[in-house]
């Protein structure tokens, strides 16, 4: 109970000076350190409201103090945080978000998405803590309401098609524990599977399973219950979902690829044109010979 009151406490004290000027809004978020001039408490009090009533429509919105605290590498030694190299934000328990502002996310988004994003774990958790909501759901969830979607997302999902490397869902719980590559990847899946959700059961399924989830007291149950699937079933599904989705975009969309695949039949047509023409240039030789020889013989006679 003590980091809650320690870390948020630490962080106020040795962040930097807020760089933008906060409107009067809600005191339920507070925006401290070095606040990006985009970012102000009236939007992320609107958009903690909007994921509220996306995750848990029929509960109170709770109000309880949201801290979001923006620094540079400058300060990151004085965070109490530790982010993964390639994490754009991170929400700690229920009442504290810390962002680096000179950190490129994953997938690459803007500060206001990495902020929305973050708001929505913090939303999950404390609509339902004490249930196990799982980290591919959360991450999903969380990149569909911040709305971040990228190149790199379909490429990093066309090339694991073509790899044959797309992961279990329930792997995705380790997250942190992956490089870039594989994190990269991990938030891509989290992102189609809950785009699967909706295009499959609406956007109204969304908050029927976190409902059902309430109810039943796991996950797996919720989504038996709600949707008649096992978690096999839905990892089954989300990947085909996924192939027939992007198992031709790779040989378009990736750029290194592309150049080297052209670069290929560049030097493929130079070696079949240098054969065609070696083999005219030894037919032309052979006729020639062929030919001073029908006229030596024709000077002999």
């Amino acid at each position: 109970m003590l980091y809650r009151i320690f870390i948020p406490l630490m962080l106020r004290l040795f962040a930097g000076p807020a760089l933008a000027v906060e409107d009067p809004a809600d005191s339920t978020i507070a925006l401290s350190g070095r606040v990006p001039s985009t970012i102000t408490r009236s939007f992320a009090m609107r958009n903690y409201e909007r994921i509220w009533k996306a995750v848990a429509p029929e509960a109170a919105l709770d109000r309880r103090a949201i801290t979001v605290v923006y620094y540079s590498r400058l300060d990151q030694r004085k965070q109490s945080v530790r982010l993964p190299e390639w994490g754009g934000g991170g929400a700690v328990g229920r009442d504290l978000i810390v962002i680096p502002i000179d950190r490129s996310p994953l997938p690459d988004v803007t500060l206001p998405q990495v902020t929305v994003h973050e708001l929505t774990h913090i939303a999950l958790e404390r609509a339902y803590g004490r249930l196990h909501v799982p980290r591919w759901f959360h991450e999903g969830l969380a990149m569909t309401l911040s709305g971040q979607l990228s190149f790199d997302e379909q490429l990093s999902l066309s090339r694991a098609v073509f790899t044959r490397k797309l992961l279990p869902l329930d792997s995705i719980e380790m997250v942190n524990r992956f490089d870039v590559h594989e994190a990269e990847l991990a938030y891509s899946e989290s992102h189609l599977a809950v785009a699967w959700m909706i295009d499959r059961y609406g956007l109204d399924g969304i908050p029927e399973l976190l409902r059902a989830l309430r109810s039943c007291g796991s996950f797996d149950a919720a989504l038996k219950q709600e949707y008649g699937l096992t978690d096999a079933e839905l990892d089954r599904l989300v990947r085909n979902y996924i192939v027939e989705r992007y198992r031709g975009v790779f040989f378009f969309s990736d750029a290194y690829l592309f150049w080297f695949l052209g670069a290929l039949l560049a030097i493929l047509a130079f070696i079949a044109v240098k054969i065609r023409n070696d083999k005219r240039k030894r037919l032309m030789e052979e006729q020639e010979c062929a030919e001073d020889e029908t006229a030596d013989g024709k000077g002999t006679a």
